[in-house]
């Protein structure tokens, strides 16, 4: 067993002391390595550029003040009446109390906007609402805003509202159903009787649209002294016919001119027709002897003729009517001249004809001069004239 020399016990003590202070004051404790890192108060690796109190690791500024961005408008073309959507946006949310951003119209009588649009605050966009109004023609209007010294706009078209359509006709109206109903005509409407004498004429009715009613006939408007008599007094239903009118004019009736009306009636319609009746002074120029019908040849065709002779110039009333067939049937008439209408005549012999149909013998005819009337006259059998 080798032995060693003994060390004082308060030197090992003293070692171990001095040690401790050399520890403290080099900033460490007994449970650290020193060099692990740096003098960074939040314990950040050797090399991190923290400083001294700052616990955050960044560098404290200030936010950037908003300015206006943009403005934009939605639709950007309308049509005058109709409104558009417009959006002022900032750079940045709006401040406390807001941002006012001011806002015009380059052309207010086409489109007008508010004064201001306010961007409330921690907001980056506001909107508002452009009005439009009539134009003529297609208008382009700058709307613009500004803010923070900073100044944006957008273009808004107006287009004319389009013409108007002209209203659409009215739906046309379901045609009319015609209601029964009949004519009423006389022929002639205008004749001559001399005092003591008489005339006819003939009354024809047709019916349409299926009138089925008898007819009564009926007069007013006669002088004193002239009668008026229908034969037959009555046209039977369905309505159709004729009827001779006689009008009978006394010695004393009184000589002029005289409007008389025929009336129809029936099916609860009522129709008339005037006759004009001149009635002449007994011993009036008039015709000497009978109206005379014959057949003129002229020219190696033959023609349907009356000839008469006058006691003395007059002025009287004439006419002549041509049937087809022997009877003078009204309805079968085919001309007519003269038409009762006043001529000049000398004092004698007078012949008369019609000229469009030559060589048609199956005819008749009645010829009316002054207050004298002939019987019908059938050219068939009617001898030459003289």
């Amino acid at each position: 067993m080798s032995t060693h020399p003994r060390v004082p016990r308060f030197i090992f003590f003293l070692v171990i002391f001095l040690t401790f202070l050399f520890l403290i004051g080099c900033g460490g404790t007994p449970s650290q390595t020193a060099g692990t890192f740096s003098g960074n108060s939040t314990g950040s690796p050797s090399g991190s550029s923290a400083s001294p109190g700052n616990n955050s690791g960044g560098t404290t500024g200030t936010a950037p003040a908003a300015t206006l961005s943009s403005v934009s408008l939605n639709p950007s073309t309308v049509t005058a009446g109709t409104a558009s959507t417009g959006t002022v946006a900032l750079s940045a949310a709006a401040p406390a109390g807001g941002a006012e951003v001011a806002v015009s119209s380059s052309n207010p009588s086409a489109a007008t906007v508010p004064a201001k649009v306010m961007v409330t605050q921690g907001q980056a966009s506001a909107t508002f609402q452009a009005t439009t109004a009539a134009v003529a023609s297609a208008t382009a209007v700058t709307i613009s805003a500004s803010y923070n010294n900073a100044v944006a706009g957008a273009t808004l078209t107006v287009n004319p509202q389009p013409a108007t359509p002209p209203p659409s006709p009215p739906p046309p109206l379901p045609p009319a159903t015609p209601s029964p109903d009949f004519t009423f005509g006389v022929n002639p409407a205008s004749f001559s009787a001399a005092q003591g004498g008489s005339v006819t004429a003939t009354i024809t009715t047709a019916v349409s649209n299926g009138f089925n009613s008898a007819v009564m006939l009926s007069s007013s408007g006669a002088p004193a002294g002239a009668s008026v008599n229908f034969n037959p007094a009555s046209i039977a239903a369905p309505g159709s016919g004729t009827s001779q009118v006689l009008i009978a004019v006394a010695s004393s009736a009184p000589a002029g001119t005289y409007a008389i009306v025929l009336t129809g009636f029936g099916g609860g319609l009522a129709h008339t027709a005037s006759i004009s009746l001149t009635i002449t002074t007994a011993g009036s120029p008039g015709a000497t002897g009978p109206l005379h019908g014959c057949l003129l040849t002229d020219s190696g065709h033959k023609y349907q003729a009356v000839q008469f002779s006058l006691s003395a110039a007059a002025t009287l009333p004439f006419d002549g009517l041509l049937f087809r067939g022997p009877t003078c049937d009204p309805a079968q008439k085919v001309d007519e001249i003269g038409f009762l209408q006043p001529m000049q005549f000398g004092g004698f012999g007078w012949t008369f004809w019609f000229i469009h149909f030559p060589d048609q013998l199956d005819t008749s005819g009645i010829w009316t001069l002054g207050t004298d009337k002939s019987a019908c006259i059938d050219y068939s059998t009617a001898p030459p004239c003289q």
